[in-house]
């Protein structure tokens, strides 16, 4: 089994740090922590999962009191061990796309009143006024995952003929005018599936009892209501306040279509509905269908990227000035 490190060494050490607004690399004594310990620790967890094949390579990054403390690559991209993992490769966040992407915008809608947390969702979302088990869901239920709604729905088996293959009128090989929503190399989605996306959670069931249950339906939702209040692109709208100001130059939506110097990392291999390696476009499939674009999965960023973004939670919204 082989590993490699890539840790950058310490940049400064001191007995009475002062927090800066901007994340800053230090050696872990500096917060009160055992550097030797950490490291023991984490890499044996780490090269444990790589020698029994639960992946082929990682990137931890460890923050603590504004000082990024542990930062350290293992292995490699992909299982045939060609490319190592380097400390500012690009990888797809999954379901944090959910507290990086759509909350920060939510947050910020509630803060201009432009939202209100207590209020039915169907104030903004009209098409649920007409919804009885939907027109009084709160946004605050929602967020919290106690609105009763249903956990998840598989829309790819819209787009999925019975042998597998795919829908001819949902998704071409190449664009026109009616399907020009990119998925994958050589796979777009019709404009409009989203529509049939939203019909089908209007249709969903919501139960009576406002238990915690999580539910990622609504944001599949929540871009399209983010343009509606604020005028602008989902994905401008967090580039302009969030991402930019943030120095996160890494972080969001579609790579492959950017000119990133960064080697974006694989993240799986769909046998399902790409039928290849997936990389650089958006695995979940929910997300695909919407082109990529959304706010339950989709966002792509560095380890220290999104590190900012949860430091600037952890600052009350504040970062680097």
């Amino acid at each position: 089994m082989t590993f490699e490190f890539l840790a950058q060494e310490p940049i400064s050490i001191s007995e009475n740090l002062i927090p800066d607004d901007a994340l800053l690399y230090a050696h872990p004594a500096a917060v009160g922590l055992d550097s030797a310990y950490i490291h023991s620790k984490v890499d044996s967890i780490i090269t444990n999962g790589i020698k029994n094949n639960a992946f082929p390579g990682a990137q931890i990054l460890v923050a603590k009191n504004g000082n990024i403390i542990f930062h350290k690559a293992y292995g490699y991209h992909t299982y045939d061990s060609i490319q190592s993992v380097g400390l500012e490769d690009i990888y797809d966040l999954a379901s944090v796309t959910k507290i990086a992407a759509a909350l920060p915008a939510l947050m910020k809608l509630v803060d201009e009143a432009k939202l209100d947390l207590d209020k039915p969702l169907s104030e903004y979302w009209p098409r649920w006024k007409r919804k009885k088990d939907k027109k009084d869901l709160t946004l605050r239920e929602i967020l919290a995952h106690q609105a009763g709604l249903e956990p998840y729905i598989v829309f790819l088996n819209e787009v999925l003929r019975k042998n597998g293959s795919l829908k001819h009128r949902f998704v071409r090989a190449s664009p026109d005018h009616r399907h020009n929503k990119q998925a994958y190399d050589g796979l777009y989605i019709k404009n409009r599936f989203n529509r049939k996306m939203y019909r089908m959670i209007d249709r969903s069931q919501v139960s009576k009892e406002k238990k915690y249950v999580y539910s990622g339906l609504t944001f599949l939702i929540f871009p399209e209501l983010i343009e509606q209040l604020t005028g602008s692109s989902y994905d401008y709208y967090l580039q302009k306040n969030f991402y930019l100001p943030l120095g996160a130059t890494t972080m969001g939506f579609k790579p492959k279509t950017k000119d990133y110097p960064n080697p974006i990392v694989p993240t799986e291999q769909d046998t399902l509905f790409r039928h290849s390696l997936t990389q650089g476009w958006v695995h979940d499939e929910n997300a695909s269908l919407l082109g990529g674009v959304s706010g339950n999965a989709g966002l792509f960023a560095s380890a220290t990227d999104l590190a900012k973004m949860m430091q600037m939670y952890m600052q009350y919204g504040v970062y680097d000035g």
